[in-house]
């Protein structure tokens, strides 16, 4: 479906049917937007393009967008001799201004870019090895502090992980196992064994359940991907028949896609395209109901009595014999 983008204004949608409703007829298309802009919206603008400038620079600009590709061994930042006979200086200073901008975006991208890159890789090993922001912030505070000296401090953030992993390893009993073999009740090498065979399992049940939940989030993306495509569809396949078959759609485009575009966000993406179809029709029924009240009303054409008429042409006066001659061909 290709129309503008939609905002919640979050005034009722019958309102907001009848205060647009005497400008919607004679509004010039804004910028337009697809149906998938509008599903990502209902899910969570564009910036229209700069308006052409006018005057004299308008026809030139033209020339720059239809002249031909450069040739081999030529450079897109110069201006071969016909192009500087044909713009005017204040258009070859705009050029070169622009070639120096692009240049600069390029050298600031290429300083840019690795470091994405790096960072990039730092976030997927993050996801892979299942890091969150705290875990990443208690890090670095421990390195931190080794780092200024804080020993102290260091330590005191260090001691519960290291009495945790004592534990998991069995180098440290827990104090229900210290009891059992004290009283003899078990040895402390299998007191060891036990504990590393509960930290094992524990660990086994975690992996399991982080995996299914990826593999649930995974799956959730994938249906999320099937249906937004599904909606898109579904939405332009509806406006192109409306196109079509409607002579006055053009008039009511905009509103009616605009609060199609509220209803997805009060609603959500409905779940089929037999569904989107159904809100579709339901908002251009709303809005064609409230248009009513400002169509241009239908003039009756009403037959004209009490004068004759010739089937032959009346010839153009010359004098007024003739305008006689021609009023008493037309009452007989």
């Amino acid at each position: 479906m290709s129309s503008t983008d939609f905002e919640d204004t979050g005034t009722p949608v019958d309102q907001d049917v009848t205060e647009s409703a005497a400008t919607s007829s004679s509004a010039e298309p804004a910028g337009e937007k697809t149906t998938l802009d509008l599903v990502q919206e209902a899910l969570g603008g564009k910036e229209a393009s700069p308006a052409s400038e006018t005057g004299e620079d308008q026809p030139e600009a033209k020339a720059q967008e239809g002249g031909a590709d450069p040739k081999e061994g030529e450079s897109e930042d110069t201006l071969t001799e016909e192009e500087k006979r044909t713009l005017s200086q204040r258009s070859r200073n705009r050029f070169h201004r622009l070639v120096e901008t692009k240049k600069a975006l390029e050298g600031q991208l290429s300083e840019v870019k690795p470091k994405a890159e790096n960072f990039d890789r730092f976030v997927n090993y993050l996801q892979s090895n299942d890091l969150s922001a705290e875990d990443v912030e208690n890090t670095l505070g421990i390195a931190a502090m080794i780092k200024k000296g804080d020993a102290a401090g260091a330590y005191q953030k260090v001691l519960p992980i290291f009495q945790k992993l004592a534990q998991a390893v069995g180098a440290v009993l827990p104090p229900q196992y210290q009891e059992r073999v004290r009283l003899g009740h078990l040895s402390e090498q299998d007191a060891r064994q036990l504990v590393q065979t509960e930290a094992t399992a524990r660990l086994s049940q975690y992996q399991l359940q982080r995996h299914q939940q990826m593999a649930q989030a995974q799956a959730e993306r994938q249906q999320l991907e099937r249906l937004t495509a599904e909606v898109v569809s579904a939405g332009d396949s509806w406006a192109q028949t409306k196109a079509q078959s409607d002579p006055d759609w053009s008039l009511r485009k905009d509103l009616v896609v605009e609060l199609i575009g509220a209803e997805l966000r009060q609603r959500g993406v409905p779940p089929t395209a037999q569904d989107v179809y159904a809100l579709c029709e339901e908002v251009d029924k709303r809005v064609r109901e409230r248009l009513k009240p400002f169509a241009a009303p239908k003039r009756e054409m009403r037959p004209v009595t009490g004068v004759g008429s010739s089937p032959r042409s009346t010839p153009e006066p010359k004098n007024t014999l003739d305008v006689l001659n021609n009023t008493l061909a037309g009452i007989r």
